[in-house]
């Protein structure tokens, strides 16, 4: 597929969004990331960190630096609370050298609103705890 895509494109980044492995089903991407590393530019994978395993969630990030850079390109606080995504994202740079996180395009003055107003809805305060957290650890994510 490399060779087919630099045929008509060789000036953009390749990569293939990987999903973590299970002892039971094997990679779901159905990649394996020693094996398809070699025809990447970078390794991105797709990681949600489940309440209270952060550690887990570190390990198998760890399981996809494979020598090309990584990418958490989808992590959301899905199965766990903000505090634990803090916690892995955190963790994270000693693997990892790009974040990504699901945007559905929502105002987060609007969220805030909504929150102060007491009319806020489960998925919009998940959002907004997602927003809130992305802001806060900027800094610290990006270098100087």
């Amino acid at each position: 597929m490399t060779q087919a895509i630099r045929k008509h494109d060789g000036r953009h980044l390749i990569t293939v969004g990987l999903l973590p492995s299970t002892p039971q089903w094997g990679h779901l991407s159905g990649f394996v990331p020693e094996e398809v590393a070699p025809e990447l530019d970078f390794v991105s994978v797709h990681i949600y960190p489940e309440k209270g395993k952060v550690a887990e969630a570190v390990a198998t990030l760890k399981g996809f630096a494979v020598g090309k850079p990584v990418v958490i390109e989808e992590t959301f606080p899905l199965s766990c609370p903000a505090s634990d995504l803090e916690e892995f994202l955190r963790q994270s740079r000693q693997y990892a050298c790009g974040w990504i996180g699901h945007y559905g395009g929502e105002d987060m003055d609007r969220l805030e609103r909504r929150q102060a107003s007491k009319k806020i809805a489960i998925g919009e305060a998940i959002m907004l705890s997602w927003l809130e957290l992305f802001r806060k650890i900027k800094p610290d994510m990006v270098g100087p």
